[in-house]
């Protein structure tokens, strides 16, 4: 069970102009309000999974989940009626019935049996698939929020006496951003798939300190919003790429 934030409770209501350059795609002015009648999301889940480990640090799983939903909690849009004008008010709701279910598989393997200087030399890669749906209205069903269909990570590992490093990548499809007025003008708001390339090095200076230095965003990969057709654009956000050094002590 997932109970709603309170400030999503909260009982006020704010109205945004009424004025025609500020209405959305229905010709209604907007607000946005807190709704104190949320009830908590429940669900329940079914998981499966098989699993094998050989050598010091190896193993390889796969495994098979369904989650059954009801009350998911979105943003959403309500009608409400001040001074005899009708607006459309942002808040959030609860949701009818869905479900989540899919498949995910992962290995990790070291190349340990190789002469050096390939020892330490390792890859990890994994694989999910989510098929979901949720009720938004009676008959009308939609993905679940923020969740992509397909998504995986490479990651190339080394490990070997005080040194450590990863190289890794990770890519997700297109998913249903924000649902049923969220998004601009009352629309459903998508984004687009995505990928980042990711890095990091550590060494153990001794039993207490361990400097290591980390890299985000290598690519400079842009995250992209957009309403209806991917070819369109509502956002692109570009995060840059981040270097840090850190020193640590273990005591």
């Amino acid at each position: 069970m997932t109970r709603p934030n309170f400030t999503d409770m909260a009982a006020h209501v704010q109205l945004n102009p009424n004025i025609p350059s500020q209405y959305d795609a229905n010709g209604r002015p907007t607000g946005s309000s807190g709704n104190p009648y949320l009830k908590p999301m429940t669900a329940t889940s079914y998981d499966l999974t098989v699993e094998d480990y050989w050598g010091t640090s190896n193993m390889a799983f796969l495994g098979l989940f369904k989650k059954d939903i009801k009350g998911y909690l979105a943003g959403g849009t309500e009608q409400m009626n001040f001074g005899g004008v009708i607006y459309d008010i942002g808040t959030s709701i609860n949701l009818g019935q869905g479900s989540v279910k899919g498949i995910e598989a992962g290995i990790t393997q070291f190349f340990d049996f190789l002469p050096d200087p390939f020892k330490g030399f390792g890859v990890q890669a994994n694989y999910t698939y989510v098929d979901s749906k949720v009720e938004l209205k009676p008959g009308t069903l939609i993905p679940l929020p923020k969740l992509s269909k397909n998504s995986y990570n490479l990651i190339g590992l080394y490990e070997k006496g005080p040194w450590q490093a990863r190289l890794a990548y990770n890519w997700r499809s297109s998913y249903l951003d924000q649902i049923n007025g969220s998004g601009v003008f009352g629309a459903n708001q998508y984004a687009a798939p995505y990928s980042s390339l990711d890095a990091s090095v550590s060494y153990q200076i001794n039993k207490i300190f361990t400097v290591s230095a980390d890299a985000v965003n290598l690519r400079n990969s842009m995250y992209h919003t957009y309403v209806e057709r991917p070819s369109g654009g509502l956002l692109w956000q570009l995060n840059d790429r981040r270097y840090s050094v850190s020193l640590k002590a273990s005591f």
